[in-house]
This record gives C-alpha cells, structure tokens and sequence, in this order.
C-alpha cells in the first residue's frame, strides 16, 4: 500500500464514502510542517455545517509518515453523523452535498498546539 497523502485542490469537493456499518464518512488527509514529537501528538478534526457539528475525529494513537521537517496524518475518517451522535441517513447526507461546511483541524504535541480551517464542499 502506497503513500495516501496527496494535496487535494483548495475548491474541489471531498468524496462522501459509503462505510460498511451503514453510516457515510470523509477522510480528509493532512500535512504538518514543524518542530514536534511524533510520539506524542494529538490530531483533532471536525467538520461543521451551519447548524454545528457534523463530524468528528480525535485520535492520539495513530501512524504519522515523518519525513524531513514534516508529518503527514494520512487518514482521518470523519463519520457524519446528527447532533444526538446517530449516524446520518442518505437523504440528511444528501442536504450536505454541495454546502459550504468548515474542515477545521489541529495537531496538538507536548506545549505546541497548531489549528487551521477550510471551507470545502462534500460530493
């Protein structure tokens, strides 16, 4: 299995992937650039639409690819879900679709924490 992490262009939709268990999910991939310790990073992503919280992911025990002055967090899978946590049926997922949503993420390691958002589309 390859290296997933590609740069994705700033106003091209994310997929919305059909999961096994019924639900939908993104998986955006990140890239942080920086001074930090690989072994002790938090990653936190969430998607929100204009009514909240659409998605969420916080994971601390996850592979990083290093490379010079450089990780990548090759998957972060974002189960879209309501505001109750149930998972979203086709139809709510199908009201997302083409709507601007805010991607917002955060890598957190020892004292530095590092943020930034984008505003995409799902497709």
């Amino acid at each position: 299995m390859g290296h997933p992490w590609r740069p994705h262009p700033t106003d091209a939709p994310l997929s919305i992937e059909a999961g096994n268990q019924g639900g939908f999910h993104v998986e955006p991939s990140f890239r942080l650039s920086g001074s930090f310790d690989p072994d002790l990073i938090t990653v936190s992503a969430q998607l929100a639409g204009p009514d909240g919280s659409v998605a969420e992911s916080h994971e601390s025990d996850l592979y990083l690819w290093l490379r010079a002055g450089a990780c990548d967090h090759d998957l972060a899978r974002l189960v879209l879900v309501d505001e109750a946590g149930a998972l979203l049926d086709e139809a709510a997922v199908s009201a997302l679709t083409g709507a601007p949503l805010t991607l917002s993420v955060s890598f957190e390691s020892g004292a530095r924490r590092v943020e930034a958002s984008w505003t995409i589309q799902l497709q």
